[in-house]
């Protein structure tokens, strides 16, 4: 049970949030988007930095939901990790990938299942995650691993993104 109640899915104020939100998720609300509306100046620049950072991004799909999954992982979130399986399954990656993530550490040496920039971003969301500086080395890997520093910025993003996530659920008690 979350730390504060849902507003109702029928809510309609702030009407330009509460549209952004809309639009943003095929016209429904999440029970994450009734929490966060509580604030609704939080909730409309949360709309606006996940669209920015994940529904415009040219971080290819797949690895966009791989290092979703992994950072979730990494941080212990099963109703992330839950909720991008299917997008996960749906950009490509295999069941037996989604099973390996299960451990991401194992996961980033498993050249059998992964390629050399799926790895390096196992690499960059582990140590984003656990240890929050970035070394050289792996910066090094994922920006070689990477076409340009577009994709570089947006994939870091994406996986500070689902930290902030992560973190906002947990704290609020969502799942």
């Amino acid at each position: 049970m979350p730390r504060l109640p849902l507003l109702p899915e029928a809510i309609c104020e702030p009407r330009e949030v509460v549209d952004a939100m809309r639009a943003r998720r095929g016209g429904t609300l999440r029970p994450i988007d009734r929490l966060i509306l509580h604030s609704p100046s939080v909730a409309a620049g949360w709309t606006a930095h996940a669209d920015a950072a994940l529904g415009q991004t040219i971080v290819p799909v797949r690895l966009r939901e791989l290092a979703t999954v992994a950072t979730s992982v990494l941080m212990a979130h099963d109703y992330e990790v839950r909720t991008h399986e299917p997008a996960f399954l749906a950009a490509g990656g295999t069941p037996e990938q989604f099973t390996a993530l299960a451990d991401v550490e194992a996961a980033r040496h498993r050249d059998d299942l992964f390629d050399e920039t799926e790895r390096a971003t196992l690499g960059l969301a582990i140590e984003m995650s656990r240890d929050i500086d970035v070394s050289d080395q792996t910066f090094a890997r994922i920006a070689d691993a990477l076409p340009d520093s577009r994709s570089l910025v947006e994939l870091i993003t994406i996986i500070a993104t689902y930290h902030m996530t992560n973190r906002v659920q947990r704290a609020l008690d969502f799942c």
